[in-house]
């Protein structure tokens, strides 16, 4: 083993990023900066293809770590997770996404503009359990079944994240969307009599204030606007991808202006259907673990807007 029984931090990271980005050849996929492709989200398209994105590489890298007993934590930042080693007298930040770099806490804040608010409520830039590495895997599974508009099952998959984890941002961010898109979509009928009338209007504002709640408890946490095309351009010394450039910090951000455009009711332009009804636990957890082993579905380790984690 390239290790061999030496306990030196560094040369235990650098033995990893050795192994995994020159031996191994995996990678970021930079023709897929925006994550749209399923492959580079999931951990069997990252190995068949040797190519994945900021969901998929760190945790290969950190299920290697696991594995040998390394102190190594997932960490979440805006559009990004990284990785850290952390034993208690050495700590350095180990970014996946560009040959396994060590940029430091401050320059990962300033590049990815990492709200001060996120830092505060530790939704962002914090040393991640493991268990609180899974929920943010099952938001980001969640946030594709968002995506695929598969809504009964998303907010499943969310309510239990931010039940199991409070600090979720990303949980809150999608369940913001996902109660406003049901508000939007109960707008859609109409009610032949006057109880079934007032019946959709109570169902829509309780969809708005739950839209609303969310969004609150998100900003709180330290939201930050969607991702734009021109996103990782900006901040690639960080992610590895095109030409770096300084960035100013981030603007204060209040989810519930894409809830309320205008300062008008919600309204979302989206189409909306359910394929699922919200599943049992049993069921949850089976629709969770086979997504994990299947290739052919496309339900874990990625969220986009839908909101990505």
């Amino acid at each position: 083993m390239l290790v061999g029984g030496r306990t030196d931090p560094d040369f235990r990271i650098r033995a990893i990023n050795t192994v995994l980005f020159r031996e191994g050849e995996y990678g970021y996929d930079k023709s897929d900066m925006m994550g749209v492709k399923p492959e580079n989200t999931t951990l069997w398209g990252l190995l068949s293809r040797r190519k994945g994105n900021c969901a998929s590489l760190p945790l290969l890298w950190f299920a290697v770590a696991e594995r040998l007993n390394y102190p190594v934590f997932a960490v979440s930042a805006p559009e990004h997770f990284f990785l850290r080693y952390d034993d208690g007298k050495f700590r350095q930040n180990i970014e996946a996404t560009s040959g396994g770099g060590s940029p430091s806490d401050e320059r990962i804040i300033h590049e990815l503009e990492v709200p001060e608010a996120a830092i505060k409520s530790g939704s962002m830039m914090r040393s991640l359990s493991k268990r609180q590495f899974l929920l943010e895997l099952i938001s980001n599974a969640a946030a594709m079944e968002q995506r695929a508009r598969n809504l009964g099952t998303a907010e499943a998959l969310l309510t239990a994240v931010v039940e199991e984890d409070s600090r979720n941002l990303g949980a809150h961010y999608n369940l913001a969307l996902l109660f406003s898109a049901r508000a939007a979509l109960a707008t859609s009928f109409k009610a032949n009599s006057p109880t079934l009338e007032k019946a959709l209007l109570a169902r829509q504002e309780a969809l708005a204030a739950a839209a609303m709640s969310h969004a609150k408890i998100a900003t709180s946490l330290g939201a930050t606007a969607p991702m734009t095309e021109a996103y990782w351009l900006k901040v690639s010394r960080v992610a590895g991808t095109e030409a770096g450039g300084v960035k100013n910090p981030p603007k204060p951000f209040d989810l519930a202006t894409l809830l309320q455009p205008g300062g008008k009711p919600i309204m979302v332009n989206m189409t909306a259907q359910f394929s699922a009804p919200p599943l049992d636990d049993q069921k949850l957890a089976s629709k969770v673990f086979t997504g994990m082993r299947s290739s052919s579905r496309e339900s874990v380790l990625r969220a986009a807007i839908p909101r990505r984690t």
